[in-house]
């Protein structure tokens, strides 16, 4: 006879680790759990609901009280208290690389649950410890063949690749960025990409591969087109960035 796995209740923060990344977390929790509550929450989660549609996870939909504050870490934690309480899952899953989920995450350990962090590679060391198990997801995938839930950022899973190899790769990943936001947002400028690789792994810098921007960096690897973006009265604002192959 089978063995029955335990139960597990998963809340995503849209916010903050990619959806693509569901098929990944789910595949990490087949292995030892069944999930029983799917929930992701997000400000403009909308545009991004297939995915979610496509794994049975359900959208949630947050709207921001104030300026400034997070609604999102509010209403998951909630949500994740009110499982806890009154849930019936034998653990909760939190994906997130949030530190402000680390209270949470100390609380449900407090009550004997197990509670497991899926978040990325610059994961403050503190909301790691606070988890029963940890597992680096997103857009810093694991390497290839490699063993262990944790993982390298792209800066240096690139900078260790031979170097015919490192161009592919980071070509790669810059091209799966940038489809990414135009499914959510129609159009990639240099700066929009600039500041969401900026969010997504602080150490990342085009000067490490000999180029002095990240508009030089994208025609140096190639496969990328950059138009200028003008304001009205004819001055560039901005370089939108097209995938050839898009």
């Amino acid at each position: 006879m089978k063995e029955m796995l335990k139960t597990t209740a998963l809340f995503i923060d849209a916010d903050h680790v990619r959806l693509t990344a569901i098929p990944q977390i789910l595949e990490i929790l087949s292995l030892e759990w069944t999930p029983i509550k799917m929930r992701a929450y997000g400000t403009q989660i909308g545009p991004r609901q297939k995915i979610l549609r496509d794994h049975k996870v359900l959208p949630v939909e947050v709207v921001s009280v104030l300026p400034g504050k997070n609604s999102v870490d509010l209403v998951l934690t909630i949500d994740a208290m009110e499982e806890l309480f009154c849930g019936h899952a034998d653990s909760i899953a939190i994906a997130s690389g949030d530190s402000d989920f680390t209270p949470l995450a100390l609380k449900i350990r407090e009550h004997g649950r197990p509670i497991l962090i899926f978040g990325h590679s610059f994961t403050p060391p503190a909301l790691r410890s606070a988890a029963t198990s940890f597992h680096c997801v997103g857009w810093f995938q694991q390497e290839p063949g490699g063993k262990g839930s944790q993982t390298d950022s792209l800066e240096s899973s690139v900078r260790r690749e031979p170097t015919l190899d490192k161009r592919e790769r980071l070509r790669s990943r810059m091209a799966e960025l940038i489809r990414e936001i135009i499914e959510t947002d129609g159009q990639v400028t240099i700066g929009k990409l600039g500041a969401i690789i900026n969010v997504r792994d602080p150490i990342f810098s085009p000067k490490r591969y000999g180029s002095g921007s990240l508009s030089a960096l994208l025609k140096q690897l190639g496969g990328f087109t950059l138009a200028p973006v003008k304001r009205e009265d004819g001055s560039l604002q901005d370089y939108q960035v097209i995938l050839n192959d898009h």
